[in-house]
């Protein structure tokens, strides 16, 4: 039972962290990009927290086995740390088919579950 208050504590500052440098992202509307990758850094952690059993293994074991889910989890890594106002400027979003995988990219909750999942994955990918 206290483990499992513990990982809410940290999930509720976690979340809480999130928030407060969400707000600095767009500081008087325009983009800071310091907090922005501190935000996705949160992302990932608490993507990290939510396969905490894991985590604790490894931390445990002191050890790890890497797989080849490893090279897409560095992929979404760099992803999601492009900045958006960037992402729509090198990539054209009128063009009809690349516009369809690109322009959700531009999309600060999108950068959120990527995060997370990257986090998540990235555990599940480096597990003994």
């Amino acid at each position: 039972m206290g483990k499992v208050i513990y990982l809410f504590v940290i999930g509720i500052l976690l979340l809480n962290a999130i928030c407060s440098v969400a707000n600095e992202v767009y500081l008087e509307g325009i983009f800071q990009i310091k907090p922005f990758i501190q935000l996705n850094l949160l992302y990932i952690l608490f993507g990290i927290l939510i396969q905490w059993k894991s985590a604790a293994r490894i931390l445990k074991k002191k050890a790890i086995k890497p797989t080849m889910l490893l090279i897409p989890v560095l992929m979404l890594f760099i992803l999601i740390d492009i900045p958006i106002p960037i992402l729509a400027g090198i990539f054209n979003l009128n063009h009809h088919l690349l516009g369809l995988f690109i322009a959700p990219l531009t999309n600060n909750e999108t950068h959120s579950i990527i995060g997370m999942f990257s986090g998540s994955l990235f555990i599940k990918s480096i597990d003994p």
